[in-house]
């Protein structure tokens, strides 16, 4: 399913996850048996009959595919995204944090620009 989102086939996704399991793992990415799946989640999947595993990757693991990701149009989107995410985070400093003199200073009272 990871693979058909950003439109590019099964091993680029693997080859992905091999490469940066560490990762992926820290992300909450988990290889679970069949057996396992079918008696938390069984009713709600179309899995293939053979299949003995199932790769369940949770949402940071999808956005962190997209990141890694060279040739897909969507994994681009998924990046520019988060960069335009990040930029906008990055103008406007968290509550409780005030500017002084161009910085962005520690939480405490808000105080007038020296």
């Amino acid at each position: 399913m990871v693979a058909r989102y950003y439109e590019v086939d099964r091993e680029a996704v693997r080859q992905i996850v091999t490469r940066n399991r560490d990762e992926l793992d820290d992300d909450g990415y988990r290889v679970v048996t069949r057996g396992a799946f079918e008696s938390d989640i069984a009713s709600l999947s179309n899995i293939a009959p053979r299949a003995r595993t199932i790769a369940l990757f949770p949402r940071r693991a999808v956005l962190r595919i997209g990141m890694l990701l060279r040739d897909s149009e969507i994994g681009r989107q998924v990046r520019d995204y988060l960069l335009d995410t990040e930029q906008h985070e990055v103008r406007f400093p968290a509550p409780g944090s005030f500017l002084r003199s161009g910085k962005v200073c520690g939480i405490g009272k808000l105080s007038a620009p020296e």
